[in-house]
């Protein structure tokens, strides 16, 4: 099934159901072919968000006067800043489209395996299921502070034109692989804390954030519990960490933060009275992406994974190392007893 979703989840139709063996460019292509509605749905200059299994029928889209937003391959070790940025974008509107399947799915008919005699009426099914969420169920997105996400959403437009500050100075000395970096356990090193919302809009989101669970009880159980970080005598608000890959696990990236050393109570407070008093008067988009990271203790980061190079947010792995240094430790953070059980388990099979 392939479903033509706008960007708080309202369906306009779907389409399908098509063989295994079929890919989503060819059924883009027998899409634009049958459907009679599609262009006037569209309009001229409409914006396509799509996955980059599209990229082969761009040209279909584009013959109906779309414009494409797709994320960037990786042609090389590692993304430039403009194309993190701008797949950061992309991945930040394209949730909508993602999440709707599971809430099909909760419909019984569709989580289970569907019998080879009910083929005929899976199409039906669906669109009758599409509108019923439409009709009986809340959106997918619903704006909780219109105010807010709309000054969020400018931010992340123009922070998409910034490029990563941190990255030059960590490929020259002094803060190069060169440089010689100390290690010390997490106890041992000044580093600001921030509240769940500062780190929700440092990131943009949540979804870096649910991932910097696993990240950590790795790095953690890698250390026997210790959680390591290294620091240079050249800066005291520099630090480094190295992040195992979830993708590859002989892989490991280093990852730079740059942080600001102050109170954290004197933080906290001028940063509420700032949203307080200047909230409505971010119109000059200089003063509102400078005000916005004034109020937060995070400077800048780099990384060598892929996305790295990232300043419209930042990657799960600079931010798993933000979420445990800046707030998990404060607030009695433990790995889960199964992933204990199980390294417990490895180390007693691998000393027999």
């Amino acid at each position: 099934m392939m479903s033509l979703t706008l960007s708080d989840g309202y369906v306009l139709d779907t389409s399908g159901p098509y063989p295994g063996s079929k890919n989503d460019a060819q059924i883009v292509e027998h899409i634009t072919k049958v459907s009679e509605h599609l262009a006037q749905w569209c309009g001229n200059d409409a914006v396509a968000i799509v996955d980059r299994g599209f990229d082969r029928v761009r040209t279909v889209f584009e013959d109906l006067r779309l414009i494409v937003k797709m994320p960037a391959f990786l042609t090389s070790k590692q993304h430039s800043w403009e194309e993190a940025n701008q797949s950061r974008l992309i991945t930040k509107v394209r949730c909508a489209g993602e999440m709707y399947p599971d809430r099909l799915k909760k419909f019984l008919l569709f989580y289970q395996t569907i019998p080879n005699s009910l083929f005929e009426k899976i199409a039906p099914c669906v669109k009758i299921a599409s509108a019923a969420l439409i009709c009986f169920r809340p959106p997918l997105i619903s704006s909780v502070d219109p105010k807010k996400e709309e000054r969020l959403a400018k931010i992340m437009k123009i922070r998409a034109d910034a490029e990563n500050e941190l990255k030059e100075r960590v490929l020259e000395n002094p803060f190069n692989s060169r440089c010689k970096w100390d290690k010390l356990e997490d106890t041992q090193i000044a580093f600001p804390k921030m509240t769940k919302e500062q780190l929700r809009d440092l990131c943009f989101g949540t979804y870096q954030i649910k991932q910097a669970r696993r990240y950590t009880e790795a790095h953690l159980n890698k250390n026997d519990g210790d959680y390591e970080v290294q620091v240079t005598k050249h800066s005291d608000t520099i630090l480094r960490c190295k992040i195992d890959s979830r993708h590859s696990s002989s892989t490991q990236y280093y990852c730079w933060i740059e942080y600001k050393l102050g109170d954290d109570d004197e933080q906290e407070s001028s940063s509420e009275s700032d949203d307080s008093s200047n909230e409505d008067d971010d119109d000059d988009e200089y003063t509102l992406v400078t005000r916005f990271y004034k109020k937060l203790p995070i400077k800048s980061w780099y990384s060598q994974c892929p996305t790295g190079e990232r300043s419209c947010g930042c990657c799960a792995h600079i931010t798993c190392v933000l979420w445990y240094l800046c707030y998990a430790r404060h607030h009695q953070f433990t790995p889960s007893k199964y992933t204990e059980r199980y390294r417990q388990t490895v180390d007693n099979m691998e000393t027999d």
